[in-house]
């Protein structure tokens, strides 16, 4: 490939993640949105094929193949949420949907220029289709209303960062805009919507799956499988009303300090994988403490800082071939998995959240399907259970005659079905038990347990048009 068409395609990576104009700030909440592809759940890692020369096919692979010889590849993925809530929160009978499509790209700037162990990255999230901006009041709920996208711009700053990684790949720095979930935490359950810890998102300062912010993270392996990493990252208000590129002028609101400890194995390694991690956060950035009488008064007391930990495990417990079949990347087999969230700040909304549940991989031989099962727990703090129980009541709700309880509870099933040409479909029933209101606590409806309904469809536009390999 000659250094030309290298240095024109290395000029559109800089341009794209560089060169877009600054923006004008704006002042807003956004909801959380859980769409991120370089997080998205997977059982555990298949083993590597023994040729591991990328397999490219589709109309434009004479295109993009050479460009991945010389260290550029490119991708491009589709996934549609939609959410409805038939029966859940205070005011039911209302759906979503929110197309979230990725394009980017990653240079290896040792195959492109010689500087071996670099690398850039960038991506940009379109939201090239979305309805019903308002279903998380809808819903209200702080589990359940977080789960379907908060999609006001046309689209986001994904990522854009330089890596660096020493000889062995024993050590990795990565520098730039980014986002927490890349590294902390990573989920460990099946549908993309619904594996999220409440404690991060809520309390820890993260912004939304995908919306990036101006960060970095160093990570080191230990041994065979652990590792140890620490990062730092922008606590950024309101990001989902932001595009992301002007990370120079936007008014962050503190610094967050994240770090972790864990191991993590793969079927490449071992007949009965295990992952298991302690993440540990401290945020700068201010916070309110809401009582019974902020609803009265409207004065909340201002808190500077938090702090708090997340503990996750998932395990292989039974394969359908005893372990014996090690040539077998994706046997049928079954995963416990859990995540526990705990805030050390009791003045945060969300003093803890925990989940547990199984997951049976490869169901049906042959394909990489996956069904789960969760029981999701979440308790808030005293004082802002005392807050919305209050503000329902004054709404003209029941108030104190019917107050919300600390603990809510969330019962679900996932799927994930494989479709031709590597599409997937998510669908997802869960059960809600003693809601809150934490995303509308003004509402004269006390919000009431019940159904929500999901359905993700995942399109690999990458691998089908041949602009990225298929291993």
């Amino acid at each position: 490939m000659s250094s030309f068409v290298k240095g024109i395609a290395l000029s559109v990576i800089f341009s794209a993640g560089c060169a877009a104009p600054a923006l004008a700030q704006n002042v807003g909440t956004g909801h959380p949105v859980d769409a991120n592809p370089a997080n998205l759940p997977v059982a555990q890692e298949p083993i590597p094929k023994s040729d591991s020369t990328p397999d490219f096919s589709g109309p434009l692979a004479g295109i993009f193949a050479p460009l991945a010889e010389d260290g550029l590849t490119f991708h491009t993925l589709a996934m549609n949420f939609f959410d409805a809530n038939p029966s859940v929160g205070v005011d039911t009978g209302h759906s979503t949907n929110s197309l979230y499509l990725y394009v980017g790209a990653d240079a290896d700037l040792g195959k492109a220029m010689g500087l071996n162990g670099l690398s850039l990255h960038y991506e940009h999230v379109f939201f090239p289709l979305t309805r019903n901006l308002n279903i998380a009041p809808q819903i209200a709920d702080s589990k359940v209303g977080y789960q379907p996208a908060f999609t006001p711009r046309g689209g986001r700053l994904a990522r854009a960062t330089i890596e660096g990684k020493t000889a062995d790949g024993r050590l990795d720095v990565e520098l730039g805009v980014t986002h927490p979930a890349y590294y902390y935490a990573l989920a460990n359950c099946d549908a993309i919507a619904t594996c999220f810890q409440t404690v991060l998102y809520t309390n820890s300062g993260w912004t939304s799956y995908s919306f990036a912010v101006p960060g970095g993270n160093i990570s080191a392996k230990v041994g065979a499988h652990a590792y140890v990493q620490g990062g730092v990252f922008a606590v950024e208000r309101g990001a989902n009303f932001h595009i992301g590129y002007d990370v120079f002028n936007t008014d962050y609101a503190g610094t967050l300090l994240m770090g972790e400890v864990g191991v993590r194995t793969s079927f490449a390694d071992t007949a009965y994988p295990y992952n298991v991690s302690l993440t540990g956060y401290r945020s700068s950035a201010k916070h309110n403490e809401f009582f019974a009488s902020t609803a009265t008064t409207g004065i909340s007391r201002v808190v500077k800082g938090t702090d708090g930990f997340v503990v996750q495990a998932d395990k292989i417990v039974w394969r359908a071939d005893g372990g014996r079949d090690t040539d077998n990347g994706s046997p049928m087999a079954l995963k416990l998995f859990s995540s526990v969230g705990i805030s050390t700040d009791r003045t945060t909304p969300v003093q803890a959240n925990a989940f547990f549940g199984v997951t049976l991989l490869s169901p049906f031989l042959g394909r990489n399907d996956r069904i789960s099962v969760k029981i999701d727990w979440e308790r808030i703090s005293s004082n802002f259970r005392g807050y919305i129980t209050a503000a329902n009541g004054l709404a003209g709700g029941p108030g104190l005659l019917s107050p919300y309880k600390r603990d809510n509870f969330v019962l679900g099933a996932t799927a994930h079905v494989e479709l031709p040409l590597g599409m997937a479909v998510e669908p997802i029933v869960q059960y809600a038990f003693s809601p809150n209101s934490y995303y509308n606590p003004n509402s004269a409806v006390k919000a009431q347990e019940g159904v929500y309904l999901g359905l993700n469809f995942i399109v690999p536009i990458g691998t089908i048009t041949g602009i990225s390999a298929h291993n």
